[in-house]
């Protein structure tokens, strides 16, 4: 709820510019630091996997920064000495959306087999 919250009060935040995703980058990095610091969750899992997902939302949102900076550019490869590249970006983004599922998953396996 509290993800959400954040995510849907970015609309007011200067709309389509650089300065919104900063904003949420700095909400990002916020809510990161708080659930470390406060770990709300009863299981020690559950707060492990809260900041892999927390880290996902600051790294997509680094990524859509770089991304809306760089549209700019004439084409959507690197030039060589520079180090970003939509395509290698791509990829990095769908490494990073999978990452969180994985403990998440291995987590739930644990719990079920503890239990039986």
């Amino acid at each position: 709820m509290f993800r959400s919250r954040c995510v849907g009060m970015l609309v007011f935040f200067f709309p389509e510019t650089p300065s919104q995703i900063a904003v949420g980058l700095i909400l990002a990095f916020a809510s990161t630091v708080i659930y470390a610091r406060y770990r709300p969750y009863v299981r020690s899992e559950d707060d492990f996997i809260s900041e892999i997902a927390q880290c996902q939302i600051f790294f997509i949102l680094l990524t859509a920064l770089l991304s809306l900076i760089s549209s700019t550019y004439p084409k959507a490869d690197a030039d060589p000495g520079d180090l970003y590249s939509e395509v290698l970006f791509g990829w990095l983004m769908i490494g990073v959306s999978l990452v969180a599922p994985v403990p998440a998953t291995v987590s739930q396996k644990r719990t079920r087999a503890s239990r039986d």
